[in-house]
Order: structure tokens, then sequence, then C-alpha cells
């Protein structure tokens, strides 16, 4: 496991990968030339990448898990163009939980602090505070542990062989070929049916763990969808890219959402473990995250009634 590394005590701006030499797309380019174009560019940010995890420059793991991401969810949603080995994506899945550790424990004390700062200053006592900060910077140690040593692993190195091969070789469909405009907005439009009907099921549950969980599974395939619009946008042009932005708009709002479901289980947990004097703290705590995914409902309901408009749909057509 590498140890050596630390924050440089500077502040550094995560660089924008180069731009990949590529001829220009367009709806009638063959469906692999544009989903490759787009695995390539992912491919070549975790390379990027890399290093500035490895130095804690702030907000690199966030966008290296984002890469990851993009390319196990272009590569699920594109099957008919691409066939990798199927151990491929559990391999994108091990290395985007292991960020997402990471990632998750970032943004959990990020928001308990900025909870406990909107308390009234009688109820936000330094305990609370110091009860959070000691639970997060072991959570944190822990997970940044974690992923140095993933980027340390074998398993990584064979990761990043298996997607340069990938590209080198793909492996292509017979549908492969045909102009993306044929193949590849019928994926699209898969997955926005699919989160039209996960969320007409969301709000058909009752509120609760029910419904959180139906919410979490939209996330995800809004998530799906936006990252597939993405990847034809440099084909499909502005309808794409305006599409792929209502989805972001509703994966935001119901990942805000999810985070609160988090925050409610790990601050219930600080409640009952920690002492008794900052208990009370906690469970206003609690109950003004609970009154939050209330409000947060609302705004996934607005947000995919814009993301529905028809406009944002005729490029599928």
């Amino acid at each position: 496991m590498a140890t050596g590394t630390r924050k440089t005590g500077r502040k550094q701006e995560i660089p924008t990968p180069p731009p990949l030499q590529q001829d220009e797309v367009t709806p009638r380019s063959p469906a692999a030339e544009v989903v490759l174009a787009y695995l390539a560019g992912q491919v070549v940010a975790v390379r990027t990448l890399d290093p500035l995890v490895r130095e804690d420059v702030p907000d690199s793991i966030h966008q290296m898990r984002v890469a990851t991401r993009r390319l196990r969810s272009t590569l699920t949603s594109f099957g008919r163009v691409l066939r990798p080995a199927s151990t491929l994506g559990a391999e994108l899945k091990w290395l985007g939980d292991t960020l997402g550790t990471a990632r998750d424990a970032e943004v959990m004390a990020e928001r308990l602090r900025a909870g406990l700062a909107g308390l009234p200053k009688k109820l936000a006592t330094g305990a609370a505070l110091g009860a959070v900060q000691a639970h997060f910077e072991a959570a944190g140690a822990d997970a940044r542990a974690g992923v140095l040593e993933a980027l340390d692993s074998d398993r990584y190195l064979r990761l990043l062989d298996d997607l340069d091969r990938l590209l080198a070789r793909p492996p292509l469909t017979s549908q492969a070929g045909r102009p993306a405009a044929d193949v590849l907005r019928p994926a699209v439009r898969k997955l926005r049916r699919r989160l039209r009907r996960r969320l007409h099921h969301a709000w058909r549950c009752p509120a609760g763990s029910s419904r959180d969980h139906a919410l979490h599974q939209a996330r995800k395939t809004a998530k799906h969808a936006r990252y597939a619009a993405e990847a034809l946008s440099p084909a499909f042009g502005p309808p794409a890219a305006a599409f792929a932005t209502r989805m972001k708009d509703v994966q935001s709002v119901l990942g805000d959402h999810h985070d609160g479901v988090v925050a409610r289980a790990t601050i219930a947990e600080l409640g009952r473990t920690g002492p008794a004097d900052i208990a009370f703290c906690f469970g206003v705590l609690y109950q003004r995250e609970a009154e939050r995914a209330l409000e947060l409902e609302g705004q996934a309901r607005a947000a995919w009634k814009r993301a529905r408009r028809p406009k944002y749909a005729r490029w599928l057509r």
C-alpha cells in the first residue's frame, strides 16, 4: 500500500484531458465510431486523474469516479455496438465503488458539518461537531488508504490494460457499422422510458424506505440516460446535450435525496452512540434532514416535469 502521498498545501486545478484527434462524427457516422470516441475520452480522463488522486488534489477522486462510471454505463447502454468481456464491467464497478467509498465520506462529512452550522448555537454544540469530525476522519482515512491500495494493485493495472485493448481491438457487433442514428438513439429512448416507469413507480410507493429505494433506482437510470446522451452529443449536437442536461438535473436532485437517506442513518448512529448531551442536537438535525427529503421529492417531480417536455426528446425520433 502506498503511504507517501499527502496534500501539497497549495490549490491545484484538475487539468482538462487533451482533445482527442478524431474525425467529426454525425448521426450518419458508424455507431462504433461515436461510442469508441466517448470511451477513449473517459480512458484519458482516468489516466490523467490517477496521479492527482494519489496527490490528494481536491475533487480528483470525484472526477475519477465519474469517468469510471461513464465507462461502465456506456458499455452497458450500448451493448448493441460493443460486447466486451463481462469481467470488464465488474472491474470498473470495483474501481468505482472503491473511489465512491472515499468520495461518499467527503460528501457526508461536509453535509453534516453544514447541517450543524445551520442549527441554533444553543443546539450545535462543539461536542456534536467533534463527534462528526472523529467519525469521518477515521472513515475518510480508511477509505483513502483503500483507494491508494487499489491504485497500486495489479488488479488496477490489468484494468487499464483491458481498457487499452478495448480501444485498440474493440469487440464490435454486427450492428457497429450501422449509422449512429439507427443504433444508438433507441438505447437512449429505452433509458428515457425506463426512467419514466421508475419514477411513476416511486411516486406510487408509500413515503418511507420503499419510496427512498425506488427513487434511488430512478436516480441510477437518470444517470445512465445522462451519460448515454453525453456520448451522443458530438454526433447529435445541442439537442442531445440539452437532453443530457435535463437528465443531470433529475439525477442531481435524486442524488441529494439519497445522500439525505444516508445522512439520516449516520445521524441516528451518532445520536445513539454519542454522549447524551448531544443526542438532542442530532435529533433536531435528523428531523431537518427528513423535512429536506420531502422538499427534494417535490424538486424531483419538478425536474422530471421539465425533462419530459417533448422538445427534449425530438432528437430521439
